[in-house]
Order: structure tokens, then C-alpha cells, then sequence
């Protein structure tokens, strides 16, 4: 979530202010590294166990345990996505993810944490 695609990111919000919407859902992956944290209202992390995510990253990508760590290690730890998200859901089970999801939305539009 680079450059380019940030500016995209900001092109499509201002588009949507203009026709009235005040509420938008950016999914990306290095929204801190891009420093697209800075002009959300609120930043949700979405984690897992690390025995979850590399499986998961395993079975999609079709990649070794080894290619998966490596990988990991090139990345924001889940302690960094914690402390510097306003919320953090535990996306283990899908069940308890939705549960987690919806409580998040009353929040932020009931307005408390």
C-alpha cells in the first residue's frame, strides 16, 4: 500500500465525500508502512495465532513453512499492529471474528470505546 496506490486510495475517498459518504473500510496489508493510518479515524488490526497464519498462508499461497517464516520476518510483529491500532480483532475462528466485528461497529457508532 505504496505511493500510488495511497494516492488511488485518497482519489476514491474524496470522490465518495462528494456523493455523500463520510465512512470508508481501506483493507491493506502495509497501511503503516505507507503511513495511511495518519488519515484514518480508526485502525481495526486483524490477527491470528501464529500456528493459524501460517497454515493459512501455507494452504493459500502454496508456499514451504520456511517461505512462510521468512516471510513473517519481513513484516510488522502482531505486538507493533496492537499498540498502534484502536482496536484488534482475533480472527481464529470465524465465529468469535464477527462477534468481535460487530461489537467494534456499535462502537464506533455508538461512540465509546
Amino acid at each position: 500500500m505504496h505511493g500510488a496506490i495511497m494516492n488511488r486510495v485518497k482519489e476514491i475517498t474524496e470522490e465518495g465525500k462528494k456523493r455523500g459518504n463520510d465512512r470508508f473500510v481501506i483493507d491493506g496489508a502495509a497501511l503503516f508502512e505507507a503511513r495511511g493510518n495518519e488519515m484514518c479515524d480508526y485502525v481495526i488490526a486483524v490477527l491470528c495465532d501464529e500456528k493459524v497464519r501460517l497454515a493459512r498462508v501455507i494452504a493459500r499461497d502454496g508456499i514451504t513453512e520456511e517461505q512462510a517464516k521468512q516471510r513473517f520476518s519481513r513484516q510488522l510483529s502482531a505486538d507493533y499492529f496492537k499498540e498502534h491500532s484502536d482496536f484488534v480483532v482475533d480472527n481464529n475462528t470465524l465465529s468469535d471474528t464477527k462477534k468481535q466485528v460487530y461489537k467494534i461497529i456499535n462502537t464506533i457508532y455508538g461512540g465509546t470505546k
